[in-house]
């Protein structure tokens, strides 16, 4: 049975798939997202647009969040690249 084929599973798929889209709202520490809006900011404004300087502006700011763990650290990428790309 070809699953693409079979329209409840289709749409269950579908479902599964907009689900996954409007949860897209990870709830974050209000100190996470300003850290994040702020290196975006001094990127933006920033004029060497290089790897290497993304990389030590994101963790200068990253740095200063207490207690963060890798997965604020995917967060916090995941929402200044959101930032900086508005």
């Amino acid at each position: 049975m070809n699953p693409f084929t079979n329209s409840k599973l289709l749409q269950s798929m579908q479902k599964t798939l907009e689900h996954i889209r409007n949860t897209n709202s990870v709830p974050v520490t209000h100190e996470l997202q300003s850290a994040a809006e702020r290196a975006a900011k001094e990127y933006r404004e920033s004029t060497v647009k290089t790897v290497e300087e993304k990389s030590k502006i994101y963790t200068k700011h990253f740095s200063s969040i207490k207690d963060a763990t890798q997965d604020d650290r995917d967060k916090f990428l995941s929402i200044a690249d959101r930032e900086y790309n508005k």
